[in-house]
């Protein structure tokens, strides 16, 4: 594909939904509304973090290595929010997740750098309305999230802004930082409901609730 595509990014192709965007495949598990700290240092990656900041974002490919360009078929697009440049000279962005969204068509440019047309994937987690926390089992989940704040500085840094009274936000954080596989988490995407991964994420706090780093993979 020709890397004038790159100059449609963001914008609607048509009457429906899709657009193009990069894509960064990543084996990181990111939801709606969290935070992510990415090191950037080869070519390709800098090139689309400098049209990032202009455009609309990139996406997090979720990577799978035996996959038409090591993506699955869903990712998160995101915006980055800060950027700086390491002591090692290395650059360094964060990123805010806006949305989910499902693969439409995907392809590579000269540079080896996917770019895929995309259109939003339904998901609770880009579900953040202002509903508050009704059951007791979701207040000890953000109980659980607040000591993880408390003791993980550098994952307290990221977030400036929380929402500790709001169940899927909560449930999303924890969900990414969880000691689960990839390929497990990826089954809450489509295949789990929100009120099975609330019992779950319940379950693993009991279990955990005696020691000093609560259900974190770190």
């Amino acid at each position: 594909m020709s890397d004038s595509c790159l100059a449609q990014q963001g914008t609607k192709l048509d009457n429906t939904s899709t657009r193009w965007l990069p894509v960064f495949p990543l084996p990181i598990f990111l939801l709606s509304g969290g935070m992510q700290r990415l090191r950037i240092f080869e070519p390709k990656y800098l090139k689309m973090v400098s049209q990032a900041t202009q455009n609309d974002g990139f996406i997090i490919g979720f990577f799978k290595k035996d996959n038409p360009f090591s993506v699955a078929d869903w990712g998160t697009h995101v915006k980055i929010v800060n950027f700086d440049m390491g002591e090692d000279g290395v650059l360094t962005i964060d990123v805010l997740a806006e949305s989910m969204v499902k693969f439409v068509n995907i392809d590579t440019q000269r540079d080896g750098l996917v770019i895929a047309e995309s259109e939003p994937l339904a998901h609770w987690s880009s579900d953040q309305d202002t509903t508050s926390i009704e059951d007791d089992d979701v207040v000890g989940l953000s109980d659980t999230l607040k000591s993880v704040f408390d003791t993980h500085n550098e994952f307290s840094a990221l977030y400036q802004t929380r929402y500790l009274r709001y169940s899927k936000w909560v449930c999303a954080r924890l969900l990414e930082i969880i000691p689960l596989s990839l390929e497990e988490k990826e089954m809450f995407i489509q295949d789990i409901s929100f009120a099975q991964l609330k019992e779950l994420l319940s379950s693993m706090c009991e279990k955990n609730q005696k020691k000093s780093d609560p259900i974190t993979s770190s």
